[in-house]
């Protein structure tokens, strides 16, 4: 009875260490980062080369781990930018986005910082400002991708995150008064930022 009774306790504190651990394991992460966006393709629009201009970003980002897994991260980025609009090399307008990401990630290590994963998401357009007046409707669309980075952790409640995405995007005209064209951004985003881990 005595030996039953050690097996029960033995068992039960077994159970009961893990949670104790993973408690202690800080699960989100939100900050602030700020980072380049680098358009890796250009159109031909109407005989002219016409491209987005490479530009700064900066937004808030958010991120769970899934503790059970120990390798799984769901992480939400909100980003802001305004890129100049290019026609042979020369500034015609600027416009402004908003994309908002979903990224799955993969966790190499057992610290969860290094990590690689797929992304998607919905990115909202501004106007196109035309220099010298007026503008350009464009359609908001979906973006895909993929994204690697290492977070570092700073004690027990901050981290320096880092992020590296490939999108595939386009902007099309959804003006009345504008032919339908369309240019091919597909931008490479570098972010780095600061978080708070709870």
């Amino acid at each position: 009875m005595k030996v039953t009774r050690v097996l029960i306790l033995l068992a039960v504190v077994a159970l009961f260490i893990p949670h104790v651990t993973a408690a202690d394991v800080k699960k989100n992460d939100i900050g602030v980062v700020v980072g380049y966006i680098a358009p890796t393709s250009d159109s031909t629009v109407q005989g002219i080369k016409t491209e987005a201009d490479a530009t700064v970003d900066y937004g808030i980002e958010y991120k769970h781990k899934f503790m059970d897994s120990n390798r799984l991260s769901l992480g939400v980025s909100v980003l802001f930018a305004s890129f100049d609009v290019k026609a042979a090399g020369q500034k015609i307008g600027s416009i402004d986005n908003m994309p908002i990401l979903v990224d799955a990630n993969w966790h190499f290590l057992e610290s969860r910082g290094l990590y690689v994963g797929v992304t998607a998401g919905y990115s909202t357009w501004g106007k196109v400002d035309v220099n010298g007046g007026g503008n350009i409707a464009v359609k908001d669309n979906a973006v895909y991708g993929a994204n690697f980075g290492w977070d570092f952790g700073l004690g027990e409640h901050w981290a320096i995150l880092t992020n590296v995405r490939y999108l595939g995007q386009k902007v099309e005209t959804d003006d009345p008064n504008v032919p339908d064209e369309s240019v091919t951004v597909n931008p490479v985003i570098a972010n780095v930022g600061f978080a708070y881990r709870f």
